[in-house]
């Protein structure tokens, strides 16, 4: 199969091939996908980062001509700063965001710090907690956008992933996939800086996951992206007076 890879800002992933289909993810600038199918205007992708798959609408892709650069493993350049321009080739210059990949070709404003990695992996040799935590607060204040996972909109498991992305690390992109991962806390008490808390609904299913700060504070998108005490029950909003999201499990990746 062909790929290709992003070259706006951001490029919604929906569930079905019609701009009224639901937005389950965004493909990010730089970042490539596998070609896995067409229909009319319209082209179901599977994004390399994460084997997520959906609907692009035509246009909005590059076909690459250096497969290479598709590969898991292959040397990234990661937008470390919440927004940065990009002049290539579009007749302006192109607003990028945190998590955005970098290509040897772009030229990229004095604003963009960028690190590269090597490949991505689950490990949490590289990681730095705090930086984790230091790239959440920039990111405070975001809003809440469902299947969002950019400075301009984001959900939960978006905010997570994309936090980790910057540290080198690859994490799956709902947040149930990312339960999946890591080692279990067994007590919030025991918790540390850059573990992930998450949360199930009525039935059991776990429908949102926080960075985890310290064994008292947690970072997660809802409604916003913004800061809440936890204790063992679950999360409990300051602004109204109880208690959001019921933890379920604790993970250290």
């Amino acid at each position: 199969m062909p790929y290709a890879l992003s070259r706006l800002g951001q490029i919604p992933i929906r569930h079905a091939p019609s701009e009224r289909a639901e937005m389950v993810s965004q493909l990010l600038y730089g970042e490539s996908v596998e070609i896995v199918d067409f229909q009319h205007n319209w082209t179901m992708v599977r994004t390399v980062f994460d084997n997520y798959e959906g609907w692009i609408s035509a246009g909005q892709l590059q076909e690459m001509l250096e497969t290479s650069n598709h590969l898991p493993d292959a040397e990234k350049t990661i937008l470390c700063s919440p927004l940065a321009n990009i002049n290539n080739h579009l007749p302006q210059p192109t607003l990028i965001g945190f998590g955005s990949e970098i290509q040897k070709s772009d030229k990229i404003s004095a604003s963009g710090l960028v690190k590269t990695f090597p490949n991505f992996q689950l490990t949490s040799d590289s990681v730095s907690a705090k930086n984790i935590v230091e790239n959440a607060q920039l990111l405070l204040g975001t809003p809440y956008l469902w299947g969002g996972r950019s400075v301009f909109g984001i959900d939960c498991s978006g905010f997570v992933q994309l936090l980790f992305k910057v540290a080198g690390i690859a994490l799956p992109r709902d947040a149930w996939q990312q339960a999946e991962k890591g080692e279990p806390i067994d007590f919030i008490e025991e918790a540390k800086t850059g573990d992930l808390a998450f949360f199930d609904n009525e039935e059991g299913k776990i429908n949102h996951v926080a960075l985890i700060v310290d064994s008292k504070n947690v970072i997660h998108a809802s409604g916003y992206v913004r800061k809440d005490a936890i204790d063992h029950h679950g999360i409990f909003n300051n602004s109204i007076g109880k208690y959001t999201h019921k933890l379920r499990i604790i993970k250290r990746i």
